[in-house]
């Protein structure tokens, strides 16, 4: 009985301690992207590593429908049953991009554009950009969610 009362205890301390003490101050500059890779006739490609060219680009009316490149990574990417699952920005940053642009991802086996994609928001970032220009808080647990909005109403601390 006192074994496993330690153990639950050492396990509660644990998970408590794993517990980050503050909310990251400032958004990772990646993106996870993954794909299934096939060839001309549907099959998937050849396991193994390959190497792979991401951008992110947006059109340049000025030149004729030619592409800005905005952001570009070349790394060899592993592939399994024809499916690539890799970190983009972890070769180069992405940084920071003026979303108020069309912008796509475009990916390149080899020196083959394979794919070019729009990139387009996930729901949650709809509500984040609201968050961005808020002017008050209401219902924040702690001040440290706070420390930016003008009014904070019901903060706890």
């Amino acid at each position: 009985m006192m074994k496993s009362l330690i153990t639950t205890l050492l396990l509660i301390t644990g998970i408590s301690m794993a517990q980050p003490n503050h909310l990251p101050t400032s958004i990772p500059q990646t993106m996870s992207f993954q794909a299934m890779i096939t060839d001309t006739l549907g099959n998937p490609i050849t396991d193994g590593m390959h190497n792979f060219r991401f951008r992110i680009e947006r059109p340049n009316p000025v030149q004729g429908g030619q592409v800005h490149v905005i952001w570009e990574e070349t790394k060899q990417v592993a592939v399994v049953d024809g499916v690539i699952s890799t970190v983009l920005g972890s070769v180069t940053p992405i940084g920071a991009m003026p979303f108020s642009n069309n912008f796509s991802l475009s990916v390149a086996l080899g020196n083959e554009v394979i794919s070019v994609s729009p990139l387009t928001s996930v729901p949650f970032a709809f509500n984040a950009s609201r968050a961005m220009s808020a002017n008050n808080a209401t219902h924040a647990d702690t001040a440290h969610f706070t420390h930016q909005a003008g009014h904070a109403h019901h903060a706890d601390s």
